[in-house]
C-alpha cells in the first residue's frame, strides 16, 4: 500500500483532488481528520523548544517573522521519530471526535484504536484505520488530504520514504473570494492578512519540498485541474502508479466521507453542485472581491502569484493596503478565529499600520539581494532560494 497526501491552501480544490483518487477503484483519500496530529505534533517540538504559550486550538503558523522562529527549525528537520506522549494521543483522539464526528462518523466509532510509541506509528495506525473503515480492501494507494501543513512535508517524507504528495494550488484572490462567500459549516471571513500569508508560506514550502523531491511530489493548479480534469486525472494515476480508469473525472463516482452517498461538492458557487469541475470559479473573484481588496492583494503577494503564473491587474503600492474596504471587520470574522492572535490587529486602529510596516519592511527586502542577512530573509520568506527566486521575477517585471 503507497501512501499519499493531498495538500493545499484551504479552499485551493484539494478536497476536489482527494474525491478524484478516491472514485479509483484502487485508491482512498479521506479528507481532513489529521490535522489535529499535526496540530499535536507542533505543540511538542514547541514544548521540546521551551516555548510555553501554546494554544492547542491556534491555527498552525505562517511563519512571517515569527517570535518563534527557532522552533521552524525543529520542525523542518523533524521526522516524527519522537515518543509520542499519552496525553498528546488522547488529545488528538478527542479532537477528532469532537470536531469532525459529523464528517466521519464511522471512522470516530473506533478511533480509540488508533495508537503508537512514536508520531509516526501513531499516524500510521490512523491511515490503516481509515483504509479498514472505508477501504474495499483492495486499494494500493490510501492517504488524507489535510491543509495547513506544509512546513510538516518534509518531516513526513522522512517517515513515510514510499509516501507521494500531491500539492495543489489555486489562485490567491479565488480562495478569499471562495472562502468570504462560503456558507455552512466553516463559514466566516478571515483577515485579509491571514490569507494572504498563509497563502504564501505555501508557496514558499511547496516551492522548497518540490524542488528537494521531484519525483515525489506532484504539483498541480486547480485552474489548470478544471479546466483539463481528463489530462490530470492520468497523471496523477501516473505519479501514484496507477492505470487510468474514467471515473476519477465522473462527479457521479465521487462519494461522501461515509462513502454511501454522492459528494455535494463543498463550493460557495451553485454551479458546482452539477458537477465537480467547473471553470466559472476561476475569474469569479473579479466580480465578488471590492477593487480595492484585489489591489492590496496584488501589491502584497504579487511575486508570488506571478510566480505561480498568475496574472496581475497591475502594480500597486504596498500602501494600498492602507486603504478602505481591504480589512472585513472584525466581527465578520470567522468566530472560532477571533479569539486568536492572529486576528488581533483588526481589533484597534493602529493594528493595521503595524501590520503594513511589517509588510512594506519585506517588499523593501524584495528588492535587495545582497544587504539582507540571510537569517533575516528566512523570517521573511522562510527560504533564501524562495527569496533570491522571487528577487529576480519581481525586479525584472518592474522593468518591462
Amino acid at each position: 500500500m503507497t501512501p499519499v497526501l493531498v495538500s493545499g491552501v484551504f479552499r485551493s480544490g484539494t478536497t476536489l483532488v482527494g474525491k478524484m483518487l478516491s472514485a479509483h477503484p484502487h485508491a482512498l483519500v479521506i479528507s481532513d481528520p489529521c490535522i489535529y496530529f499535526f496540530k499535536a505534533y507542533r505543540d511538542h517540538l514547541f514544548q521540546c523548544a521551551g516555548i510555553t504559550d501554546i494554544v492547542p486550538s491556534a491555527p498552525t503558523s505562517d511563519w512571517f517573522d515569527p517570535p518563534q522562529h527557532d522552533a521552524l527549525r525543529r520542525i523542518l528537520d523533524a521526522d516524527f521519530s519522537e515518543v509520542m506522549p499519552t496525553a498528546l494521543k488522547d488529545r488528538v483522539r478527542a479532537d477528532i471526535r469532537n470536531w469532525k464526528g459529523d464528517q466521519h462518523p464511522n471512522l470516530i466509532q473506533q478511533i480509540e484504536q488508533v495508537n503508537g510509541t512514536t508520531f509516526a506509528d501513531f499516524f500510521r495506525a490512523l491511515l490503516r484505520l481509515m483504509a479498514q473503515t472505508y477501504g474495499m480492501g483492495h486499494e494500493t494507494v490510501v492517504g488524507t488530504k489535510v491543509s495547513w501543513c506544509e512546513e510538516f512535508l518534509p518531516a513526513m517524507s522522512r517517515a513515510f520514504p514510499d509516501m507521494s504528495f500531491v500539492l495543489v494550488q489555486r489562485d490567491l484572490r479565488a480562495v478569499i473570494a471562495s472562502q468570504n462567500q462560503r456558507e455552512g459549516p466553516g463559514k466566516g471571513k478571515r483577515p485579509l492578512l491571514f490569507y494572504i500569508r498563509h497563502w504564501r508560506k505555501a508557496y514558499a514550502f511547496h516551492h522548497r519540498f518540490a524542488s528537494m523531491h521531484p519525483n515525489r511530489v506532484m504539483s498541480l493548479r486547480y485552474e489548470d485541474l478544471v479546466q483539463q480534469p481528463a489530462s490530470h486525472a492520468d497523471h496523477l494515476c501516473t505519479h501514484l502508479s496507477l492505470s487510468p480508469h474514467p471515473s476519477m473525472t465522473e462527479a457521479k463516482a465521487f462519494h461522501d466521507e461515509g462513502r454511501n452517498q454522492q459528494w455535494q461538492a463543498n463550493s460557495s458557487f451553485e454551479s458546482a453542485q452539477a458537477s465537480g469541475f467547473f471553470t466559472d470559479s476561476i475569474d469569479r473573484w473579479k466580480t465578488v472581491l471590492h477593487p480595492n481588496e484585489i489591489q492590496a492583494v496584488e501589491a502584497l503577494a504579487g511575486p508570488e502569484l506571478l510566480a505561480s503564473g498568475y496574472d496581475l491587474s497591475g502594480r500597486y503600492p504596498p500602501e494600498v493596503y492602507l486603504n478602505d474596504h481591504t480589512e472585513p471587520a472584525f466581527e465578520d470574522l470567522a468566530s472560532w478565529l477571533q479569539e486568536h492572535a492572529e486576528a488581533q490587529y483588526l481589533r484597534y486602529p493602529a493594528g493595521k499600520k503595524m501590520e503594513f510596516a511589517r509588510e512594506a519592511l519585506r517588499l523593501r527586502m524584495l528588492n535587495a539581494i545582497d544587504s539582507v542577512d540571510p537569517a533575516v530573509i528566512d523570517r521573511f520568506f522562510m527560504d533564501g532560494a524562495v527569496h533570491a527566486h522571487l528577487h529576480q521575477l519581481w525586479t525584472q517585471n518592474s522593468s518591462d
